[in-house]
């Protein structure tokens, strides 16, 4: 992760005025339901632009995207039970 300083003092500002602080930190906030809801968004895009609005006229998934449907765990996410594709693949 790079910092980039936008607005305040400086560290080297505020080392000066606290010269005998033994920490400086930041801190992030990282919601995970806002990234899978832009995993979503950007799925739900790409779906849009490969077949047109019209399957997706009525879809759950924009409520969950929007955040009215808390339930993004039911659409993004992994698959905790048994492998669904060919062990040689859907090719063969």
């Amino acid at each position: 992760m790079d910092m980039l300083h936008l607005a305040g003092p400086s560290f080297k500002e505020v080392s000066a005025k606290y010269p005998n602080a033994d920490f400086v930190g930041m801190h992030t906030n990282f919601s995970p339901e806002d990234f899978a809801r832009t995993v979503a968004k950007i799925a739900y895009c790409a779906a849009i632009f490969v077949l047109g609005p019209a399957p997706f006229s009525n879809s759950p998934i924009k409520e969950v995207i929007l955040g009215k449907d808390h339930h993004i765990g039911h659409y993004v996410g992994c698959w905790e039970r048994e492998e669904i594709i060919p062990s040689g693949g859907w090719l063969t």
